[in-house]
């Protein structure tokens, strides 16, 4: 939930500054697809091979499945065999050769609406508040009146990507402090809302997805990233906060291998520690699987990173390789993993 946060955050930031250097709908589509495929692609493959190893292992084979899986999940959409089957949990889709990929499924939806709304803010001379909202207001309704099943569509996770949007807004863009406020006054409204109907609502939380705990988190977390803003530039200089920056580069590349990784680093720790050490173990696993990361990330996500559209002219190649990183001075995130 609070990666969709994030990355509302972070692709408002890179439609927002492929806007001010005259790219488009296509110029910032093509670095969308640039930045995420090839390296998907590539985590496809590698989640093959390591079947391979299993299946050589003695173990049962995960590659027989239905070509139309195989396309699915070649062309990110897994996301159509959720249409009107009613599943609680995205996660819990069975057309997923990695179940983390759920979340990418909505990703590549929310790129191409905000690339939509690029066209809308090019056309009508306004911000991406003038679009958004009203889709907030949709997602909410989607939400509550209809069941709350996945179906596959953006609308189901606007609510959180569009949390992310407005904090953009509210930390790189309004100058007005009653815009601030306004924007703030809503976070606090959703996460008392949310948690007042978590509360009393009697609700299946196993058949039905927990909005209202979803919402509650994704709202405090928000409030958090505003509150904390003041120490952003002290904690970047700490030693700690040069090591999260770091795994952040690396962070997309972790979420794309690391299911495939699970069995192989789970018996490694079981080899080297007692059965009982349950913390060194997890600190162990978590170790192994940033240091497999980091070679996946050299080779087969760095070589698609985008340069940076800070310091670009408009005239500059709009299909240029570039990540689309908010300006230094009002943006307190990277777009490593978006």
């Amino acid at each position: 939930m609070l990666f969709f946060v994030i990355s509302g955050y972070c692709i408002t930031a890179s439609a927002s500054s492929c806007l001010k250097k005259g790219i488009g709908f296509k110029g910032f589509m093509w670095r969308r697809i640039r930045r995420i495929y090839p390296p998907y692609l590539l985590a496809l493959g590698y989640f093959v091979i390591t079947r391979l190893v299993k299946i050589g292992a003695g173990l049962p084979s995960q590659l027989e499945v239905s070509w139309v899986k195989w396309i699915q999940n070649i062309t990110l959409t897994q996301w159509v065999s959720l249409i009107g089957t009613g599943w609680a949990y995205a996660a819990d889709n069975p057309a997923n050769f990695v179940t983390a990929y759920w979340s990418l499924n909505y990703e590549e939806q929310f790129y191409l609406v905000i690339a939509l709304m690029m066209l809308g803010v090019s056309l009508l001379r306004r911000s991406f508040l003038w679009f958004a909202i009203p889709l907030v207001g949709i997602s909410l309704i989607w939400n509550f009146i209809l069941p709350f099943h996945s179906n596959g569509f953006f609308i189901e996770y606007w609510l959180h990507f569009g949390i992310g949007l407005l904090l953009f807004y509210r930390l790189c863009r309004l100058e007005s402090a009653a815009g601030r406020r306004l924007i703030e006054a809503g976070f606090v409204l959703l996460a008392l809302g949310s948690a007042w109907f978590a509360w009393f609502a009697e609700i299946d939380w196993w058949t039905r997805r927990p909005l209202a705990q979803e919402l509650f988190v994704v709202s405090i977390f928000a409030l958090a990233l505003i509150g904390l803003r003041p120490l952003n530039a002290g904690f970047k200089r700490l030693l700690l906060g040069r090591i999260l920056i770091s795994l952040g580069a690396i962070s997309y590349s972790l979420y794309l291998i690391h299911q495939c990784n699970l069995r192989f680093v789970g018996s490694i720790t079981a080899f080297l520690l007692p059965a009982n050490w349950t913390w060194a173990s997890i600190v162990l696993q978590v170790c192994i699987h940033i240091g497999l990361a980091i070679p996946f990330y050299l080779l087969c996500e760095r070589p698609f990173l985008n340069r940076s559209l800070v310091g670009e002219s408009a005239s500059s190649n709009p299909t240029a390789a570039a990540s689309a990183t908010p300006p230094p001075a009002a943006a307190p995130m990277r777009e490593a993993a978006i």
